[in-house]
């Protein structure tokens, strides 16, 4: 459903692109896309500016019927829960979920690029990851979280 939304709300992307996206390696979002194909809701087409590349688009035909009966409790549920906030409130809201996307994507990028070798990672608000914490110890291992009691 995350590629049919990407797609319905950015217009035909290429693999790569959907790939970058959703976070998804090459060979992921081509098994995604062929299964969306499949059930015909999107179709691979030729680049009309460079025949090379491949590009997926939306079948809004096949996929808006099916896909709005399945998200329309979820549409109605999120207009009632942000129904009391107003037009500044929502703007406030929508800055948060960027930063959070752009945050969430610059890890991703950077996890890809140098992935932790052990342990959780750090943030440091600079939009990439740490590359971990000493312990008191001083011997250079990471940190390990404190565990709280349930």
């Amino acid at each position: 459903l995350n590629c049919l939304n990407i797609l319905g709300l950015n217009g035909a992307s290429t693999p790569g692109g959907l790939a970058a996206a959703t976070g998804l390696t090459s060979a992921s979002i081509t098994a995604v896309v062929d299964r969306l194909e499949s059930k015909g809701y999107v179709r691979r087409e030729r680049d009309p500016h460079d025949r090379r590349k491949v590009v997926v688009r939306l079948s809004q035909a096949v996929a808006a019927p099916e896909c709005s009966d399945a998200f329309e409790p979820v549409l109605q549920a999120w207009r009632e829960a942000i129904a009391d906030f107003s037009d500044s409130e929502l703007g406030i809201i929508i800055e948060h979920y960027q930063r959070v996307e752009d945050v969430t994507r610059a890890l991703l990028e950077a996890f890809k690029e140098n992935p932790p070798e052990t342990g959780p990672a750090r943030f440091d608000g600079g939009g990439a990851p740490s590359a971990g914490q000493s312990d008191s110890s001083g011997d250079g291992r990471r940190a390990q979280p404190a565990r709280t009691a349930r």
